[in-house]
């Protein structure tokens, strides 16, 4: 997305949004595609010239996965009518975990999450992620996010600052939804959807680090509500929360019959940009695979 005539709408506030958007993105830029092919060659038929693999990167997986379950719904044949290619599979890159994937959607709380992060304590935090050049955001990333800061390099930093300013700031509305938590949960009719349906691969970043980061003022909310309610976790407790965190996604895959071949690259929470060489290779050999299996 370059321009503001990209933009379907904004803020892009959860996981339809976000899937309106990259599905009228993939209606154009398919379309641009075809226009050029067809001028190169006029004598080429475009119709069923490609296929779409969608790529997800994080706490991206949701929309991904809508993406995928409106193909199947909708059917292939439909967004054919609609000037886009079928979608051949998705691959899911540095997933979160199974618990913030499956666990129902709490609605209410996400609302009154975002109504709070719009207000003076969300103003405060965008101004203090950016002052100085972005110096939270670069020590964030190298705390929670790159296996090595070298991994980050020097563009990773300023081009968070540039897409922060972007669309004369509204864009902090969008983080504002995510940081809320409007990408998590509610996923598991998604999974039903795509059940022996879709191809769904994973690329895990070798460094398997727990991200650790925490909001000072919803821990510090978490841990008075715990108080109040006389709640306490005991060793086991924590361990069995430790994990749920760390449950892979790759066995669901496998059993709702959708492959989840898992591959390891270098990097974190980000191996795309982390390890770009090596991502991109398990990428194409993922896609051949595919294409081989549909041969």
């Amino acid at each position: 997305i370059y321009s503001e005539t990209s933009l379907k709408k904004l803020p892009l506030l959860d996981t339809n949004d976000w899937a309106d958007q990259l599905l009228d993105f993939m209606v154009k830029y398919e379309s641009e595609l075809r226009n050029e092919d067809g001028k190169n060659d006029s004598s080429k038929d475009m119709h069923g010239q490609y296929e779409w693999c969608v790529v997800s990167n994080g706490g991206c997986v949701p929309i991904a996965l809508e993406i995928a379950r409106r193909y199947v719904e909708e059917n292939n044949d439909t967004f054919t009518e609609k000037k886009i290619s079928p979608l051949n599979n998705l691959i899911l890159s540095a997933t979160p975990s199974l618990n913030s994937l499956l666990t129902n959607q709490d609605l209410e709380k996400v609302q009154k999450s975002y109504r709070t992060l719009s207000g003076l304590p969300g103003s405060f935090f965008w101004w203090y992620a950016l002052r100085k050049s972005g110096k939270f955001i670069q020590n964030f990333s190298e705390q929670n996010l790159a296996a090595k800061a070298e991994n980050l390099g020097d563009g990773w930093t300023p081009k968070c600052v540039e897409t922060a300013k972007a669309f004369k700031g509204q864009s902090r509305y969008s983080t504002f939804a995510f940081l809320a938590g409007s990408l998590n949960g509610g996923n598991m009719n998604r999974f039903e959807s795509l059940k022996d349906k879709t191809n769904i691969d994973v690329i895990t970043g070798g460094d398997k680090r727990v991200n650790t980061a925490k909001s000072w003022f919803w821990s510090k909310r978490r841990k008075e509500k715990k108080l109040n309610e006389g709640e306490n976790l005991d060793n086991n407790d924590k361990s069995n929360s430790q994990n749920m965190e760390n449950t892979s996604l790759v066995p669901l895959l496998k059993e709702n019959g959708n492959g989840g071949i898992e591959t390891f690259v270098g990097g974190r929470r980000c191996p795309a940009h982390e390890d770009a060489d090596g991502f991109a290779r398990v990428l194409f050999k993922l896609l051949n695979r595919r294409d081989l299996q549909a041969t």
